[in-house]
Order: C-alpha cells, then structure tokens, then sequence
C-alpha cells in the first residue's frame, strides 16, 4: 500500500493513486479504530477492489490499526491528515480530493468504519456485493443515490431497528449519500438530507442499505465520541469517558455535542447488557422480520423509496427511472 501526508503531499497523491478509472470509490475516514478497520475493509474491498478504496486516516496511533495498515493491498491507498474530523465532507475543505475524484470515478462515498453497505435484492434479501456496481451504473449519471441508515440493536451485528414509520424517515434523512461526480454540490455534504438540500438530482429509486453498526462494541462509540468532543476543543485530550459526561454545559455551544455526550453516559450504563433483538434481522443473504410493520416499511422503500423523500428532507424531482 502507499501511505502519504495531505499537508505536504495534497497536490501530488491522486495524479495516479486513484488509477485505474473506476464506475464507483469507496472513501473511508478513521482514526484508531482497530474494532471495525480490518473488517470495513474486508467487505467493502468485496464491492470495489481493494484498488478503488481510499482511506483517510487521521493519524492512528493504535497499535493493531497501524498493523493493518502493513497489511493493506498495495492497489489502496491510504492518506494520513490531520485536518477537522468532518473536512473531508467539504469540497472547499478537501478541493484535491475531489478534483481527483472528477477525474477517475463516475461515483463514491465517504463512511465511516462502523457502516457497510449493502443492497436489496428484494424485501427479504441481499444482493451479492459485486451486484451493487451494476446497479449504480444503471443510475442516471447526475444523480446521488440516497442509502438507508439503519441502526443495530444493543451488541447485535444481525438485528437492526425498523419500528415505525418515524424510523424509515430518519434512517433516509441521515444516510449517506452515493454522489455523482457529474454533480457534487458545493457545501457540506455528509448525509443525504444535507445534499437533499442543494440539489434535487437524487435517484427515482434506491435499493442501498447502510448499516450502522455503532451499537455494535461500546467501547468504539465511546472512544469515537471521545475523539469528536476532543477536536471540537469541548474536553482536553485524554480526558476519560467519566469525566466527560460532566463536561460544563457552557461549553457546549454545538448540538451534536450535547448528544455525544448523552451516548457517552448511557453506553457507560449499559456496556455490560447482553445483545439484544430488533424488528430486523439481516444475516448472510436474508432479510427476516420480527414485525409487521418493519416488512411494510421496508416493502415500501424497496418499491418506491421516493415516497419518503420529502418527509426526510430529500428533495424530490422526475428522475428517470433505472435504465
């Protein structure tokens, strides 16, 4: 693999890393997660190469994540910075990145280690993962592709939350989108409701799932609250879980904090619960259900996913459907 520096190499690194040119990239963003690295990369090397991955690593220092590091396919490349753990979200933030991207994919994303993409085959199944490049070259070639968020249940890799309608809207507001580079809007664009906002090229119809594995090991939510209340300045770097959750409310001048914090609280609560159950079950190939209404909903957004796109503030307009 080749590891480079964004402060000093930034001009330099895609001239020929992100060769060959590819339908659709995959960008990860981390630091120090040795719960989930070695898999995200596992599954989603099985989607797109490991040559059309990209990671940007906020300069780990674990161990086991450098490790894999040494690991890695020579084909991936992987970028340490240290700039804002959103930047990368924005195209003024990150202009090379995206440059490059124009250059040599028709699409990508950017996730975190805690997601996996999947698609729908139906309902009740999953697609095989080298399926999920055909469908998106089946896309118009301007539109972003919405996925569905869908959070596991307590310790659980299989059971995600499907419960009521209120779900389904949330899962699609606050997915991430796939985005064409054939129109990557100018702003902060990290989920589909902040992209939903400033375009309304979105796809008829979305079959992405992307599963959100953040209840999965409590100690990775806490470290990766940790790490966001640290590069906001809220707490001092180091400062322990417990003494966190008492951070001074003063300080807190940001929403997103106030909510860290909470999670940080009740994982220290409940870290030692069992697994637990939810509507869906999503293992191997099979979607399985628990509840009538979680089959409906996701029936629904398998069907017609552009029926939810106005309630989660996903602008809507005629888009041709699949080719």
């Amino acid at each position: 693999m080749a590891i480079y520096t964004w402060e000093s190499e930034a001009d330099d690194i895609f001239s020929a890393n992100l060769l060959p040119y590819a339908p659709f990239k995959i960008i990860l963003k981390t630091k120090d997660d040795p719960w989930f690295v070695r898999e995200w990369f596992r599954h989603h090397a099985a989607i797109v190469g490991p040559e059309n991955i990209v990671i940007f690593d906020n300069l780990s220092t674990d161990e086991s994540v450098l490790s894999f590091y040494e690991e890695v396919e020579p084909s991936t490349t992987i970028v340490r910075n240290r700039f804002g753990v959103n930047h990368i979200h924005n195209i003024h933030k990150c202009p090379a990145l995206y440059v490059a991207l124009t250059q040599y994919c028709d699409r990508f994303c950017i996730l975190d280690t805690d997601e996996r993409l999947i698609m729908m085959n139906s309902p009740d199944s999953i697609a095989a993962p080298g399926d999920i490049v055909t469908a998106l070259s089946r896309q118009q070639p301007d539109v972003f592709i919405p996925t569905l968020w869908l959070g596991n249940a307590f310790k659980s890799p299989r059971h995600m939350k499907m419960n009521a309608e209120a779900d389904m809207i949330n899962a699609l507001r606050w997915g991430k989108p796939i985005i064409s580079t054939g129109d990557i809007p100018e702003g902060f664009i990290n989920h589909n409701c902040q992209i939903g906002k400033m375009t309304d090229k979105v796809a008829a119809t979305s079959r992405m799932l992307l599963l959100h594995l953040k209840n999965l090991h409590p100690e990775q939510r806490i470290s990766a609250n940790l790490r966001k209340l640290e590069s906001y300045g809220f707490i001092d770097v180091g400062t322990p879980a417990e003494e966190a959750i008492h951070c001074d409310p003063k300080k807190i001048n940001k929403g997103d904090a106030t909510y860290w914090i909470s999670e940080i609280h009740n994982l220290l609560q409940s870290k030692d619960a069992p697994e637990q159950r939810a509507q869906m079950t999503i293992e191997d190939d099979r979607i399985t259900y628990s509840s009538d209404i979680a089959r409906i909903l996701m029936t629904a957004y398998f069907e017609n996913s552009s029926q939810f796109y106005a309630q989660a503030d996903i602008t809507p307009f005629q888009a041709a459907a699949e080719r």
